[in-house]
Parts: structure tokens; C-alpha cells; sequence
């Protein structure tokens, strides 16, 4: 591959560095982003505008979706009364 040299005057230098530090001002920083993958705290109330879709749990620790806890509840072993309310024993 060839090089190319870029001939310059001291303001386009200094254009060119202005934009330079904009551009690393303006850059999300790996510590105060969101992201796709892997494990991460994320503090705060978050507010979506979509409901978030869950998978199916697998154990005593994960979320569970509507459809698996509403099958658990019809599958549910005992029907007790407690204080004028149903209870379900699973």
C-alpha cells in the first residue's frame, strides 16, 4: 500500500485536534455503558418501552416468564384458605 502525505496548515492542524478532542469527550466510556453481552451491575430504575421478554426458567435463581408461572399456579398441588385467601401450595 502506497503512503500518502497530507500537507497541512497550523489551523487545519489545530482543526484537526479540536476534533480529535471532541471526539474522545463524546465517546461513551466502556464503564458507563450498557452492553449487549456479558456480565454486568446495572444500577438505577430503567424504565422500558417494550416489555422485556423472558426465557423460560430453569432454576430456583432465574426470572420466569407469564405462560411458565401461569402453568405452575394451574398445576398447582393443594388449595389452602388462609385469612379469607387462597393460597397455592406448588
Amino acid at each position: 500500500m502506497d503512503s500518502v502525505s497530507l500537507v497541512m496548515t497550523n489551523e487545519q492542524q489545530e482543526d484537526v485536534q479540536e476534533e480529535i478532542e471532541r471526539l474522545e469527550t463524546d465517546k461513551a466510556n466502556d464503564n458507563v455503558v450498557v452492553k449487549l453481552t456479558g456480565n454486568q451491575t446495572i444500577a438505577g430504575i430503567k424504565t422500558f418501552s417494550n416489555k422485556p421478554q423472558v426465557p423460560t426458567g430453569t432454576t430456583g435463581l432465574d426470572a420466569v416468564n407469564k405462560a411458565q408461572l401461569d402453568a405452575d399456579i394451574l398445576s398447582a398441588s393443594a388449595v389452602e384458605s388462609l385469612n379469607d385467601r387462597d393460597t397455592y401450595r406448588l
